[in-house]
């Protein structure tokens, strides 16, 4: 995993090592390096997209029961997930047809997939109602897509963690290029 510590930890421990090189009075100034030698170091993020569909993958995992792997074979999930064609157990989503017992049911597994993936990218760059964005984590994120009200949140988040390898108190502007 490329992200060991947060930007600004791994340039703050690189500035103090640098820093303490001045030794004292008549040392000469400390050396301080360039802002391009400091984005060197700092964490890879991953793309977008690549983020958000492995989110949505993780999620969907869960939704409908597909734990060691998730396709768009309705065949392979279970429960409202099947039934309405909705891999992340939509409210409502982009495309919907109808809604039967609370949830968004679609067209076809692909277009319950296509909705998913509009709602994940949404909610991480902050173009929703609900709160989220850039500074959110994946426990904000979670929180708000799986309400403890309705959900077994601490295992979902436990799952979407452990699928992505994120901690759940890491920003997504931390390890997603937004």
């Amino acid at each position: 995993m490329l992200y060991v510590l947060g930007a600004a930890g791994l340039l703050g421990s690189l500035f103090f090592a640098l820093r303490s090189l001045h030794v004292g009075a008549g040392s000469p100034a400390p050396l301080v390096p360039s802002r391009a030698v400091l984005e060197k170091f700092a964490p890879v993020k991953e793309p977008l997209n690549s983020a958000v569909t492995r989110i949505a993958t993780a999620m969907a995992q869960f939704e409908t029961g597909a734990r060691k792997g998730f396709s768009l074979d309705a065949r392979t999930w279970q429960g409202k997930a099947a039934r309405n064609k909705n891999p992340g157990n939509l409210r409502t989503g982009k495309g919907q047809t109808g809604v039967k017992d609370g949830y968004a049911v679609f067209p076809s597994e692909q277009a319950g997939w296509d909705a998913l993936l509009f709602d994940v990218r949404s909610k991480i760059t902050g173009s929703t109602r609900t709160g989220l964005g850039p500074g959110s984590t994946l426990r904000d994120f979670v929180a708000v897509y799986a309400p403890p009200s309705e959900n077994p949140t601490s295992s979902y988040l436990k799952f979407v963690s452990d699928s992505l390898g994120i901690g759940p108190g890491v920003s997504f502007r931390d390890w997603v290029a937004l």
